[in-house]
């Protein structure tokens, strides 16, 4: 039950983008027959990636991997990353 309006939904104890790649790492594992290992692996993902939000704004994931990863997150109108100075 969300103590806010604003708070994001919850899935079980995890935020919902938490708990996609919790499941997700499940779902892999199942498929190549490690599902105690996967399980396990899921959860420790969980709470890295919760630990790493906790105390920052919202939208923090998504600025770090625009940041950091070199993909096209299909920005039109923005520079890329790696552009850090501007001629003029």
């Amino acid at each position: 039950m969300p103590r806010h309006l604003d708070d994001p939904e919850k899935f079980l104890w995890w935020d919902f983008d938490q708990a996609l790649i919790v499941v997700a790492i499940i779902g892999f594992s199942i498929v190549v027959n490690m599902v105690i290992a996967g399980a396990i692996l899921g959860v420790i993902a969980g709470m890295a990636i919760g630990r790493l939000k906790s105390g920052r704004g919202r939208g923090y994931l998504v600025h770090t991997a625009y940041w950091y990863l070199p993909v096209d997150m299909g920005l039109k109108r923005t520079p890329p990353s790696y552009v850090t100075r501007f001629v003029g």
